[in-house]
């Protein structure tokens, strides 16, 4: 299979992907801190944790300062499947950087950042 080819069943998927969504014009790019993506030694890890990170500095937050994410909202911002963010929440967890919680019927993923942890990481 050569290269050209694979770019161009890409560049499809990318067209019909995000001209079926209805925000299509709201994408932006993930961002992601290289430093911390280092420490963590996933890239994976830095952008779910950037996600997390700017929706909690942009949303009105629960009380307890929980994010409220769902599967397909991260995956649609960051490009991370759902094997991807499932290890990036592992990864984090393991850092005590990142709380999770699955609430409510059907269930959405509650995050909560460890600040403190986050100061000295």
């Amino acid at each position: 299979m050569n290269v050209s080819f694979f770019l161009f069943i890409k560049q499809k998927y990318m067209e019909t992907t995000i001209t079926n969504h209805k925000d299509w014009k709201a994408v932006k790019n993930a961002e992601y801190n290289p430093l911390l993506a280092l420490k963590l030694k996933s890239v994976n890890s830095a952008v779910f944790f950037t996600n997390c990170l700017h929706h909690h500095l942009e949303e009105n937050l629960k009380p307890d300062n929980t994010v409220i994410r769902t599967i397909a909202s991260i995956q649609f911002e960051t490009a991370l499947s759902r094997y991807e963010q499932e290890t990036a929440i592992k990864k984090l967890k393991k850092c005590e950087l990142l709380d999770y919680t699955l609430e409510g019927l059907p269930s959405v993923r509650h995050f909560k950042i460890n600040f403190n942890k986050l100061a000295i990481f």
